[in-house]
């Protein structure tokens, strides 16, 4: 479930089956609210749709208001986060192999992409903590 807008306040609030790339429900927003979305929850249950798992941006709140389903934030927003406090082409080479991590996200299990980022924590933990104080 995402939200995409055309403007500053027009977007379109949708929910989608991943399973036959079905868009379910759909409602036209001035903003994304996690209430819009739990009305869209909602309308799947009372039509009888079964919820096997969300995936969605991890906008503020949506995550605790959703607990009681197996959630996932989308890859796609995970790599816009790490991306706009990087930057698109990294200079620094901590944060060039951080972003090689990060693009590896889709295509490595999660025990590996977890492995990835201590070993680069590890790697890189001391460089930062020098460049703060200087």
């Amino acid at each position: 479930m995402d939200t995409t807008y055309w403007g500053r306040q027009f977007g379109l609030m949708i929910i989608k089956d991943a399973f036959r790339n079905k868009i379910l429900w759909h409602r036209f927003v001035r903003y994304e609210s996690v209430s819009d979305y739990l009305d869209g929850i909602d309308w799947l249950r009372l039509n009888g749709f079964k919820i096997y798992g969300i995936v969605c941006d991890g906008m503020r709140g949506l995550f605790p208001a959703l607990e009681t389903y197996r959630l996932q934030m989308c890859q796609y927003h995970m790599i816009q986060i790490v991306r706009r406090h990087l930057t698109a082409k990294p200079d620094l080479e901590a944060s060039v192999e951080l972003m090689a991590i990060t693009h590896s996200l889709s295509r490595t299990s999660g025990q590996k992409f977890r492995e990835a980022l201590s070993s680069w924590h590890e790697k890189w933990r001391g460089a930062f903590r020098k460049e703060r104080r200087g």
